[in-house]
């Protein structure tokens, strides 16, 4: 009963105001450094940000999150070749900060990503199947916002997989195309599922279309930007999946590369 009660709590805090499915305009910036220690290790510092422009619920312009999700990966990269494929194993530690402004407070959480990454080429064509499993442990959420702080540690699992397009125009311009559908697997048992700022909850969560380019500056300096269409998806009151929110961002990557090792 309890967390049944803290789930509606959280329901109308997030939600209130909401009189359809609303519609959000967003930037997203990472900074990814790779420092290479060999050919097939290296270790990836990469943090981002995200910003919240604008609102809109049919049609009428509404307050905006501003400030409303940083975040920080780290931990080592594996590169095997595998006959024709290519495999990128990356394991991170994954720190996702959220300013909760209707609170007026600011949560975090600490996750393990295991993003096994699958390279193929057919001419010119890069095609990749990328695996994220986000294995949530620990969020303050649930002390901050629900005030029970016996929930912040825990488990839930969500798996997203990104299929990605690659053509290169030149030997600097690469176009590319993507989506991304999130899956959550596990939900804590004993925790309230909140996708995001808490332990994820069943079924399908989110999914992104992604389009744009990267520009290779040099060997060691490449931006990427993409525009994102991301529709988000929870469970009713009769706990049936329902598209909740629509969002557009404009996602911009600048990667830099720190070899520490002589070919």
């Amino acid at each position: 009963m309890k967390k049944a009660l803290s789930t509606v709590i959280l329901i109308l805090l997030l939600c209130c105001c909401v009189h359809g499915v609303q519609t959000a305009g967003r930037s997203w910036n990472y900074l990814s450094s790779t420092f290479t220690i060999s050919r097939s290790f290296s270790w990836v510092v990469l943090g981002g940000i995200r910003h919240e422009f604008s609102r809109w619920d049919e049609g009428t312009s509404i307050a905006t999150k501003g400030l409303y999700f940083n975040e920080l990966f780290t931990g080592p990269v594996y590169v095997k070749k595998l006959g024709p494929v290519i495999g990128v194993f990356p394991v991170f530690f994954y720190y996702m900060g959220f300013p909760i402004k209707a609170a007026d407070t600011y949560t975090y959480g600490y996750s393990l990503e295991f993003a096994p990454t699958f390279i193929y080429k057919i001419g010119k064509v890069s095609m990749s199947n990328r695996f994220i499993f986000h294995n949530k442990i620990f969020s303050n959420f649930y002390s901050e916002i629900l005030g029970d702080a016996s929930w912040n540690s825990g488990y839930s699992l969500m798996i997203r997989w990104k299929f990605m397009l690659q053509y290169p125009l030149s030997d600097k311009f690469i176009i590319e195309a993507a989506e991304e559908p999130f899956f959550g697997i596990i939900e804590d048992p004993d925790a309230p599922a909140v996708t995001g700022p808490g332990f994820s909850e069943k079924g399908l969560d989110m999914n992104r279309i992604y389009l744009g380019f990267i520009y290779n500056v040099n060997k060691r300096i490449g931006i990427e930007v993409n525009y994102v269409y991301e529709t988000s998806y929870a469970n009713d009151v009769k706990e049936i999946k329902q598209l909740t929110q629509k969002a557009h961002y404009i996602f911009l990557t600048l990667k830099v590369k720190y070899p520490l090792f002589k070919n």
